[in-house]
């Protein structure tokens, strides 16, 4: 009895450890941060420092926990705070004997931490406060982090003055990590009434009271206070960084110094473009449309289209100025475009007049006017080059033309009726991707660039295609284009479009999906690739049955869908993007009283906002972290899935 007894108790252990583990959002150093000084005291060993290790980061849990007992003023969580702590010093008595001085070095730190919540608590405001004493609150604050240096420091001493410059070394480190934590916790310590450096400076020349969290959380990046603070964590990374180089050993610490000032320098040029894109918005908000044709939608009796339709229109008349994509180009980045912001909207203009086409065709209306004039303006964005095709973003030369674009004008050329346009301004594009950038198994090449005789930029490009972008063939920019070039002429093109249907079965998941490169989720892949199979629909229907089998099992309770599909644990994250593009590939495989499309269109209609629109959510990622949405783009595209 007693065996089991204790068995369950370790099992109990182990899983409440796994769940502490699978909660923590803090940086994966923290789990080994004894081994992070490892290299500073030699033979000391490989097993006392994995357990220091594990001591370490119980003990580490333990001390976040209580911070959050402190600052919400809520015990729930006391009792695993205590048995963390309790674990965390049963592991060091193993370790280290009464008599052993890593316990007088315990008490001073444990001293020095509960001196830093005492100071803390007593920091207003109103007060004058030195940064001195802030220096000296975040060390103290730090004090559990010392410890594992102190650990060390008692089984193998190493020079008193490494020592010394190892507990610099990490007093520097974590001013910095304090003052990084007070600009991205802005708004939690304003609400928590919580000490914050970044707010304390914001406050001497401002009323706090006059702001609400999220308006105060603007203005911090908006005057450069934020950015300022961000600057003087950075150089207390180097102070840290420098000391260590005094010592000549290179270790894992110096490395996660320097790994994490980067972070912090990335979060910088973060918050640059934040303001940079407010500021930039905020002019382009006051321009008006060139053209005064929209489309004519009085006669729709459908309140949710219509609704739908009248948000765009103001959208419009404000030269869709919610549409666009403002794009932030660093001050480190390798791009040489003139200008730190830059604004698009060619592609976004092709997908809403793609979406627009179905609107036309649902109600029997004649949109013609205003899509002539959506042509001019679509032409008037080629690129000025021998190939004259679509850039995602004109003004970055580096960005070169993609099939992608030139799928989507395409279509909306095909689509109104105007496929002398496709011959006139497409054809060179579509004869330089097919004769230069075919790969054996069927897969196309994004970018539109020639083999031979390449111009300087377009070796620029290239440059930029395979260290930044990425070189393809990506399938949903596959399927996008072939489906184009099928609509298009499809005798002419039937040899590329087979061949390429098969890298496209081949890309296919196991659960039946597509994963996108330059779109977030896993539905507008699918939807994309599955519209090109249904034109073969009898030949393909193994793909297509396995696509339709996640389809039906990833909806969720609520009829709508969420980017990851059945990944996704929780099951009322749908967002009605995604749920669009599900139920636009419902409706190409299922018939139209089917309870699934019944389900999503209904979560769909339920989701519009009293104003017409539908949120805006993450749609494409030109870039790692980054990701353009637009409420116009969302509505567009719900109105599509709801008319086809």
């Amino acid at each position: 009895m007693i065996k089991n007894t204790v068995k369950r108790s370790e099992i109990n252990y182990l899983a409440l450890i796994e769940k502490v583990k699978k909660e923590d959002k803090s940086p994966l150093f923290y789990r080994y941060y004894v081994s992070l000084f490892q290299e500073y005291y030699k033979n000391i060993p490989n097993t006392k420092i994995l357990k220091l290790n594990e001591a370490g980061y119980l003990f580490y849990r333990s001390v976040i926990i209580l911070d959050k007992i402190i600052d919400d003023k809520n015990v729930s969580d006391l009792k695993i705070m205590l048995f963390l702590q309790e674990k965390a010093i049963q592991k060091l008595s193993f370790l280290f004997n009464q008599k052993s001085i890593f316990w007088e070095k315990w008490e001073t730190r444990k001293a020095e931490y509960f001196e830093a919540i005492e100071i803390e608590n007593k920091l207003e405001y109103k007060n004058q406060i030195e940064f001195k004493k802030y220096i000296g609150l975040a060390d103290k604050k730090s004090a559990f982090g010392k410890i594992a240096i102190d650990s060390l420091h008692s089984i193998k001493k190493c020079p008193e003055k490494t020592y010394k410059s190892l507990l610099e070394s990490h007093k520097f480190f974590a001013v910095g990590m304090q003052l990084f934590d007070d600009v991205r916790d802005v708004k939690k310590d304003f609400l928590a009434h919580q000490f914050n450096w970044v707010i304390y400076e914001f406050s001497k020349k401002n009323n706090l009271s006059k702001f609400n969290e999220i308006e105060l959380y603007n203005q911090v990046f908006k005057t450069g206070m934020a950015q300022l603070v961000l600057k003087k964590a950075i150089s207390f990374f180097n102070k840290s960084i420098s000391v260590l180089n005094k010592i000549g050993i290179e270790s894992v610490w110096k490395r996660e110094i320097i790994n994490y000032s980067r972070g912090v320098d990335l979060f910088f040029e973060v918050a640059n473009s934040y303001v940079l894109e407010m500021d930039a918005k905020q002019k382009f908000k006051k321009t008006k449309s060139n053209n005064s044709n929209f489309l004519n939608y009085n006669t729709i009796k459908d309140s949710v289209v219509k609704r739908g339709l009248s948000f765009i229109h103001k959208d419009f008349n404000k030269n869709f100025y919610e549409l666009k994509h403002f794009r932030y180009v660093p001050s480190k980045s390798k791009i040489k475009a003139k200008g730190k912001i830059h604004i698009t909207d060619i592609f976004q203009r092709a997908i809403l007049y793609d979406c627009l086409a179905d609107v036309e065709a649902k109600f029997s209306l004649d949109f013609s006017k205003f899509f002539k004039q959506e042509k001019l303006y679509i032409i008037k964005q080629r690129l000025k080059d021998n190939i004259g095709a679509w850039s995602y973003i004109k003004t970055i030369e580096e960005v070169a033309a993609d099939i992608d674009d030139l799928a989507q004008i395409m279509l909306f050329f095909i689509r109104t009726k105007s496929t002398d346009l496709v011959k006139k301004y497409c054809s060179k594009a579509i004869d330089v991707s097919l004769k230069n950038r075919v790969h054996e198994d069927g897969g196309i090449e994004t970018w539109i660039i020639p083999k031979d005789k390449l111009s300087p930029l377009q070796k620029k490009q290239i440059y930029f295609n395979t260290n930044e972008w990425g070189t393809g063939p990506d399938v949903e920019v596959v399927a996008n284009f072939i489906y184009a070039l099928h609509k298009y002429n499809a005798q002419q093109y039937r040899l590329i479009i087979e061949k390429a249907i098969g890298f496209i079965i081949a890309k296919q998941e196991d659960e039946g999906y597509w994963r996108s490169k330059w779109y977030v989720g896993n539905f507008y892949g699918t939807f994309i690739c599955l519209k090109i199979l249904i034109e073969f629909k009898e030949k393909y229907s193994n793909s297509i049955n396995k696509a339709i089998l996640y389809l039906k099992e990833s909806q969720n309770e609520d009829g709508g869908y969420s980017f990851y599909g059945k990944r996704n644990e929780n099951p009322n994250d749908s967002d009605s993007l995604t749920t669009a593009y599900a139920l636009l590939s419902l409706k190409l495989v299922l018939q139209p009283d089917d309870i699934l499309i019944q389900q999503s269109t209904k979560y769909l209609i339920n989701q519009q906002n009293v104003a017409g629109n539908w949120e805006a959510i993450n749609f494409i990622k030109p870039q790692r972290s980054e990701y353009y949405k637009s409420s116009v783009m969302t509505t567009a595209i719900v109105l599509k899935s709801l008319c086809t």
